[in-house]
Formats: C-alpha cells, sequence, structure tokens
C-alpha cells in the first residue's frame, strides 16, 4: 500500500503511461520519460487525472444530449397543445385520440424529432469516446462498446416512434419495437455512467444512477406496453374511465419522475466531467511557465 512522505511516492509504483518506476519523485511532479504527472499514477482512475481532450469530448457529448431532451420535451409539449386543440380530439380525455388529426403542427413536430435523431447519435459518439489510459483494458463486450453500437443502431428506430407513438398511432406493434429500442439506449446510457461514478469521488452518485436508471426504464416500458397489450387484447377505453386508463395515467406520472430524476443524473455526470476537465487545464496553466 502507498502512502504519502513529504507529498513523495515511497513504494515502487509504475508511471500509468510508460511502466517507468516512479518511487522517491514527489507528487506535483512529472515522469522524466513521458512527462505524465506522477499524481495521475498515484490517484489511479480517478477524473482530475484524465485525458484533457477525452474529458472534453465526454463534457460536449453530455451537453448535446441535454439539449436533446429538453427539444424532446418542448416538441412533444406542442404535439399534446395541438391535441388538445384539434375538433377532432374525443371529448372524453382518457380516450386515445389520432396524432395527425391535429394538423400540421403535429407533423412539424414529428418531423423536427425525426431529425434530431441524427443530433443524438452524434451525441452518443462523442459520449462513448475511448478513454486513451484504458485502450488496451477494455473487453470486447464492454458497456461503452455496447452502447455505442446500440445507439448508432437503435436510436433512428426508436425516431420512428415519433411518428408512430403508441397513445397516438394506430400501429401497435411499430410503437412498440420503436419505443423499446429507445429504452434500451437509456438504459444502456445509465450504466455506462454509472461505470464513472466511483471516480467522481461522489460516494452515492453510483446508487442514484442504479435507481435513476432503473426506475426510468420501467416506468418507459409499462408506459408502452399498457396500451399496446390493450389494443392487442382489443381492450376498449370504456365510460366512465377503466382501471386500466387509471394504471396507465399512474405509470405516466411515475415515468414522470423518474425522467426529471434521469435529467438530474444527466446533469450531475456533466457538473462532474466539467469539475474535471477544469482542474486538468489548471495544472496544465501551472505548468506551462
Amino acid at each position: 500500500m502507498l502512502f504519502e512522505q513529504e507529498e513523495q511516492i515511497t513504494k515502487d509504483t509504475p508511471c500509468v503511461t510508460c511502466n517507468y518506476n516512479l518511487r522517491g519523485l514527489r507528487l506535483s511532479g512529472y515522469c522524466p520519460e513521458c512527462n505524465t504527472p506522477v499524481g495521475k499514477s498515484r490517484h489511479g482512475l480517478t477524473l482530475q487525472y484524465a485525458d484533457a481532450r477525452w474529458l472534453k469530448r465526454i463534457c460536449l457529448g453530455l451537453k448535446l444530449l441535454l439539449w436533446g431532451f429538453a427539444l424532446l420535451v418542448a416538441a412533444f409539449a406542442m404535439i399534446l397543445a395541438a391535441l388538445l386543440s384539434a375538433s377532432s380530439v374525443p371529448s372524453r380525455w382518457w380516450q386515445p385520440a389520432t396524432a395527425f388529426s391535429a394538423g400540421w403542427p403535429v407533423v412539424t413536430a414529428f418531423v423536427i424529432l425525426n431529425l434530431f435523431c441524427v443530433y443524438w447519435v452524434v451525441a452518443f459518439i462523442l459520449l462513448t469516446t475511448q478513454e486513451p489510459r484504458l485502450r488496451f483494458e477494455e473487453s470486447a463486450y464492454s458497456c461503452r462498446r455496447l452502447l455505442r453500437f446500440s445507439s448508432v443502431l437503435l436510436t433512428p428506430i426508436a425516431g420512428l416512434s415519433l411518428s408512430n407513438f403508441s397513445f397516438l398511432a394506430s400501429s401497435a406493434w411499430a410503437g412498440l419495437v420503436s419505443d423499446v429500442s429507445g429504452t434500451v439506449v437509456i438504459c444502456l446510457l445509465g450504466l455506462y455512467l454509472r461505470g464513472f461514478a466511483p471516480r467522481t469521488g461522489d460516494r452515492i452518485l453510483r446508487a442514484r444512477t442504479t435507481a435513476s436508471t432503473l426506475g426510468f426504464t420501467c416506468c418507459s416500458l409499462l408506459l408502452v406496453c399498457i396500451p399496446t397489450l390493450a389494443r392487442v387484447r382489443n381492450w376498449n377505453y370504456s365510460d366512465p374511465p377503466s382501471v386500466l386508463s387509471f394504471a396507465y395515467m399512474i405509470v405516466g406520472a411515475f415515468s414522470l419522475v423518474y425522467f426529471i430524476r434521469y435529467v438530474s443524473m444527466l446533469i450531475r455526470y456533466k457538473r462532474e466531467f466539467a469539475v474535471a476537465l477544469s482542474f486538468v487545464k489548471e495544472k496544465k496553466g501551472e505548468r506551462s511557465p
């Protein structure tokens, strides 16, 4: 076990970049072979000693992802507002309506949201950039690789749900496949970020990430499966509202709560990576003179 005495490495400690023995060097110094900060080898995988360019790409990916969620909420708010104001919407608020009966505002919202699928793919590609010092330690089926593959493959498929939203469209199976695809990507994103929690110094961030990811994933799946199952089994929304209608509304309320928690989790990770990037830039600024 390493211990510090006058801010020096007192045990044999290999450099994380070139394996040079750093024994006897000060923690504030640099490796004489490759100029890697000694603290980077001392503190292991802490984000404050990660590669600056990698941290910058992760921060940019999280920023794009958060803007994508904001646009998603805004677009669906426009859809619901158009549906409520459309004359063809049934007077009974618990009965499903047809999305395109609301006219061009809804169609415009669907087109915008499908175009932003490309925007989300770019965000996921930036977010899943491989960390340089873990290049040779990553397994072939790591969460990062699975997230990158699934985001490129499933995000365009999930975009189809924006024109086949299970509550609004007539095709139950199309909405089910598309929405489940999007849920899988969201679940993998949470698991991927969960791996960074121990490197942030926040002891409860990992537990919060697990709870937010599992809660949002389960509620999203239920929100899709309830109306899909109703259509497959020919269950009608009766008058007065049936138990199925109330179950759908309850799950929708929980989905909103976990959606807010999930977005808050992303904001927290964005903040942690930004703090780490600022720390790295400060260290470089101290060394540059």
